[in-house]
């Protein structure tokens, strides 16, 4: 993984964390690049495709998690929920694609992955902004 802006600050844990899970999820998390930055959300994760650099099979794609500030502000256990849910979005619309109907539904599950990691979501009443 590389770390852009102020996910150089965190990516220790973040590294930590990869560490901790199963090997297929944590050689597909390696080609991702984490970057914190600004933005009105709380994360996301990124297929962008960079159209500059073409390759005989298409467009070069980077794979990003964005952690917006919202998840920085909020600690350090829900920055580590996030990125967890993020990837746990990445792992699943890559092994199991779904529509867009599907991704509506799909917000629990993905906790439950990111909580099978080992990284719940932070209990509200520890002072964490949700």
């Amino acid at each position: 993984m590389q770390f852009l802006g102020y996910a150089v600050d965190i990516k220790d844990d973040l590294k930590d964390l990869v560490s901790k899970l199963p090997t297929a999820v944590k050689t597909f998390a390696e080609r991702y690049f984490v970057v914190g930055m600004g933005g009105h959300g709380v994360a996301a994760f990124l297929d962008v495709p960079i159209a500059e650099y073409q390759t005989p099979g298409g467009q070069v794609r980077v794979p990003l998690i964005v952690l917006c500030p919202k998840a920085f502000l909020a600690g350090i256990e829900t920055t580590l929920h996030v990125f967890a849910h993020e990837l746990a979005h990445a792992w699943l619309d890559t092994v199991l694609p779904q529509t867009e109907d599907e991704r509506i539904s799909v917000e629990a599950r993905v906790d439950a992955l990111a909580t099978e990691w080992g990284y719940p979501e932070p209990n509200p009443e520890s002072g964490a902004e949700q």
